[in-house]
């Protein structure tokens, strides 16, 4: 089957939350996401079958959206948003997960690479406020799948 990669996130300066956001919809759709620090064109890439491709960038757009329309509302209400964006991000992959076989669980979909280079490494998300990472994680779980 023909292979493609799609830039779904330009620039070296991207938010951990859309990191994993990126691995979470990556590994939803079967396809990798590639996080190219510096180079000439840095940013975060699918790469895969065509059809995954297509389906993961859509599945990104739609919930980067939800999170960007969302989180505003609650910057006065949390004291991380950031933590509350990652939070977010986790009570999504719990809803995709709850659309698969119980039994099938995979680790997020997100590697690190360097331009040209082969060497991979998993991006780890960091810490975040625990009352600003739970109040997104359930607010995340009400996000409505496409």
């Amino acid at each position: 089957p023909p292979c493609s990669e799609t830039v779904i996130i330009p620039g070296c300066q991207i938010p951990e939350w859309r990191k994993a956001l990126a691995g979470v919809t990556a590994s939803h759709q079967r396809v990798e996401a590639c996080f190219y620090p510096a180079g000439k064109n840095p940013g975060i890439r699918l790469r895969g079958r065509d059809t995954d491709v297509r389906r993961a960038e859509e599945l990104y757009r739609h919930l980067d959206s939800q999170v960007a329309e969302i989180s505003p509302k609650y910057v006065s209400v949390v004291r991380d948003i950031e933590g509350f964006r990652l939070g977010m991000v986790a009570g999504i992959e719990e809803k995709l997960e709850q659309q698969r076989m119980p039994s099938r669980s995979e680790e997020r979909n997100l590697v690190v690479r360097e331009e040209g280079g082969e060497g991979e490494q998993p991006l780890f998300i960091g810490s975040a406020d625990p009352d600003s990472y739970g109040l997104g994680k359930a607010v995340g779980r009400k996000i409505p799948l496409p």
